[in-house]
């Protein structure tokens, strides 16, 4: 009887060791996928800040509300600046909202630029494609400028992803982003 309770103890732990390993090859391929894509998006993202920079910071769409007015100023009528209170809550919103994605594609882009900071690049070939990976180029074109076939360009694009996940910092980025898109259910 001991015996048995013994091996189904084995049994379950084996169970467990596997169950764990594909969860954690479901989680690195998950998060290979985001970065892949955090690169992937760089350029229009790097293009998008400067826009968004322009629109946030450029001009302001609300009045200054801290002046002190005395005299006559206080009580004449200030006319009107052409817009309902509604539509200036919505120009506030809608500029809220730019911010915010503003601030975000920020984190991104800091993050990428991150990255050949801490990673040490195998080869001059695997930073060369780093390089033209952010600049939007696809695998294919990549792989034919380096002189490799498909295949080995994506192997070694999967261990410079790897290796770039392995560091701590790259990886908690990857989770606390992945973690907010599920709790907005993006």
């Amino acid at each position: 009887m001991v015996a048995v309770m013994e091996e189904t103890n084995k049994m379950i732990e084996v169970e467990v060791e596997q169950v764990d390993r594909i969860q954690n090859d479901w989680n690195s391929e998950v998060l290979k996928t985001q970065l892949l894509e955090l690169i992937e998006d760089y350029h229009w993202k790097f293009d998008s800040v400067k826009e968004l920079e322009k629109r946030v910071f450029g001009f302001s769409l609300r009045v200054s509300y801290g002046i002190a007015e005395y005299g006559i100023d206080m009580v004449m009528p200030k006319g009107c600046s052409g817009k309902s209170a509604a539509e200036l809550d919505a120009m506030e919103l809608k500029e809220k909202r730019a911010y915010e994605r503003l601030l975000q594609y920020k984190a991104e882009i800091d993050l990428i630029d991150y990255i050949p900071a801490v990673i040490q690049f195998e080869s001059a070939k695997m930073h060369e494609m780093y390089e033209d990976m952010l600049v939007g180029k696809k695998l294919a074109e990549i792989a034919n400028k380096l002189g490799q076939d498909r295949k080995t360009a994506r192997s070694m694009r999967n261990r410079m992803l790897k290796t770039a996940i392995e560091n701590e910092y790259v990886l908690k980025f990857l989770q606390e982003g992945f973690n907010k898109r599920v709790k907005s259910g993006k």
